[in-house]
């Protein structure tokens, strides 16, 4: 605004920043699976830009301490005009680090600088670890997360998948054959209903814990 003389003329201005992120995905929702077994999560990420850079671009996937590492394989492809010199894909069958073979923590890959359209292709196999707190019923929370900066402005993305854990129902009983014409009373309990209803202690104190009678 302008005036001759009088007036008092104000000005403001603001910035936006918008980044291109076409898909973030990691499956499937929910798999299940008992001590020992694996489980595979698969994960894509999509970002079309063109003649853009995506700095620092770095990928995390965190295993519960109920899942231990096994492998990974991801695959990535950028192109940076959609036309010269492009695409160009790299597999890694090795991540930047990752926990020990079997055991939970960070498995994480650090892409670098990518410019233009990018596509990433992920797996990752993990075994459902015999650890005590994997019981019956549990779910497991694998969560993968995307970091990187487009135009000095920071981006994260989150996603997750989840394992049920089904443990195998072991049976333990008891029992005790009588000869014909014998009057005995039979006594057979498995203890996975939660009690000891028909059995007497003889010393200590007894209790039913996770389908056992034991005592203290």
């Amino acid at each position: 605004a302008s005036c001759d003389t009088g007036c008092l003329a104000t000005s403001a201005s603001d910035v936006a920043y918008v980044t291109l992120m076409q898909q973030f995905d990691k499956g499937p929702a929910i798999q299940t699976g008992t001590i020992g077994s694996l489980v595979v999560f698969t994960f894509t990420a999509t970002l079309p830009d063109i003649e853009n850079i995506y700095e620092d671009l770095t990928l995390t996937d965190t295993l519960p301490t109920g899942l231990g590492y096994v492998s990974s394989v991801l695959t990535y492809t950028w192109d940076a005009d959609g036309g010269q010199g492009g695409p160009v894909t790299t597999t890694l069958t090795t991540p930047i680090s990752a926990p020990a073979y079997l055991t939970s923590g960070n498995v994480v890959w650090q892409l670098g600088n990518l410019t233009g359209t990018v596509q990433i292709n992920g797996v990752l196999t993990a075994v459902i670890r015999d650890i005590s707190s994997n019981r019956d019923g549990v779910r497991l929370t694998n969560t993968l997360r995307m970091t990187y900066r487009d135009d000095g402005q920071p981006y994260a993305y989150t996603d997750t998948a989840g394992v049920d854990v089904l443990e195998p129902l072991l049976h333990l009983g008891k029992s005790y054959i009588t000869p014909y014409g014998c009057n005995a009373t039979l006594l057979q309990d498995d203890f996975n209903d939660g009690n000891a209803n028909g059995w007497v202690a003889g010393s200590g104190t007894w209790n039913v814990v996770e389908g056992e009678y034991r005592t203290s």
